[in-house]
């Protein structure tokens, strides 16, 4: 969530450019920013006090990525950048062709089918 979402302040489409960036962050790290925080509420102080948090492993992240993720999650909402720039991001720019997914999203899918026939409410 945004830090002006947080803090009951006016936004904008750009609330969504924060949640992006978190999102990419999320999705690298493999869990959500602040996870390690006992409360929901530490975790949105936190968002509102500091920002997004440090990366986890920030050694192992290209400069591309680093910069798209801090580029969204500028906390002054006027200085994030709109989704027509963010097109023009190296981050976005540099990315595989889209076939190249194809088999990542199979293994994807047939990982979810196992997780859900191993459940027992009959949906599978």
């Amino acid at each position: 969530m945004a830090p002006e979402v947080i803090k009951a302040e006016p936004y904008d489409y750009k609330v969504d450019i924060w949640s992006l960036g978190m999102m990419v962050m999320e999705m690298y790290e493999r869990q959500p920013p602040y996870m390690d925080e006992p409360s929901t509420m530490r975790a949105l102080f936190l968002i509102v006090s500091k920002g997004r948090p440090p990366y986890k492993d920030e050694v192992s992240m290209s400069d591309d990525i680093k910069d798209f993720i801090a580029q969204c999650t500028k906390m002054k909402v006027e200085d994030r950048p709109s989704a027509a720039d963010l097109l023009s991001h190296p981050f976005l720019q540099n990315t595989c062709d889209s076939s190249d997914l194809r088999s990542l999203v199979e293994i994807a899918k047939n990982e979810a089918c196992k997780d859900f026939e191993n459940e027992e409410d009959g949906y599978w």
